[in-house]
C-alpha cells in the first residue's frame, strides 16, 4: 500500500549508514549499500539539495542520475554549516554503523563532525572517508597516472559496471562500445 515502509531485505539489511557526501563519490558508494538492503540516511544542504538532483540529463526538473543514486535512501535536510545542523548530524551518527563522506579534507573537522569526534559518541561506527581524491591535494596530471596510486587500472571494470567513462583521461573513439571492447565490425 502507498505510504507504507517496507522492511529492508538483502545481505545488508539491518546496517545503518549516514551519508554526508554530495554529487558522485559519496552517493555512488552508498547507493550500492542501499541496493543491498542497508538503511541509508542521506544528508542534503537546504535550498537546492544535493547538486546531483540537477546534474547532467534532467527530466521533469530532476536529474536521471538522482533517481538512480537516491533510490532506497532516506533524505534529510541539514545545514551542516550551522550549529543546529551539526548537532542533528551528531545525533544521527550515534545511531548508525557506518558514516560515509566525501567533502574536501578539513571540512568535517571545521564543522566538528570529523570521524574522531563522531567515534567518541558511537564506538561501533566505522568510517569510509575519504573516498575521493580532492583537487587541492595533487596536480591533475599527477592524479591521472597509474603510478600515482589512482584507480586507472580499475577503470575498465568501473566503466563496465557503471556505464560511465572517464573522459578526462582518454579520448573517446567513435563507434566504440563497452560490450565488445572495441569498434564493431559490419557483417560481410
Amino acid at each position: 500500500m502507498f505510504g507504507e515502509t517496507k522492511k529492508p531485505v538483502g545481505p545488508l539489511a539491518g546496517v545503518k549508514v549516514l551519508e554526508l557526501g554530495q554529487l558522485i563519490a559519496g552517493p555512488f558508494a552508498t547507493a550500492f549499500l542501499a541496493w543491498f538492503g542497508a538503511e541509508v540516511i542521506k544528508v542534503e544542504p537546504p535550498g537546492t539539495g544535493d547538486p546531483l538532483r540537477t546534474w547532467r540529463v534532467v527530466h521533469n526538473g530532476t536529474s536521471l542520475w538522482w533517481h538512480l543514486m537516491a533510490r532506497n535512501k532516506k533524505c534529510v535536510t541539514l545545514n551542516l554549516r550551522m550549529a543546529e545542523g551539526q548537532r542533528i548530524a551528531r545525533e544521527l551518527a550515534k545511531k548508525v554503523d557506518v558514516v560515509i563522506e566525501n567533502f574536501r579534507p578539513g571540512t568535517l573537522e571545521k564543522w566538528g563532525l570529523a570521524y574522531e569526534e563522531l567515534k567518541k559518541e558511537n564506538s561501533i561506527a566505522s568510517n569510509a572517508a575519504p573516498i575521493v581524491e580532492h583537487a587541492n591535494e595533487r596536480p591533475a596530471a599527477e592524479r591521472m597516472t597509474p603510478s600515482a596510486g589512482s584507480d586507472l587500472p580499475l577503470q575498465p571494470a568501473n566503466e563496465a559496471a557503471t556505464g560511465v567513462s572517464n573522459t578526462a583521461t582518454k579520448k573517446i573513439k567513435p563507434h566504440s562500445t563497452v560490450a565488445s571492447g572495441g569498434p564493431r565490425k559490419a557483417n560481410p
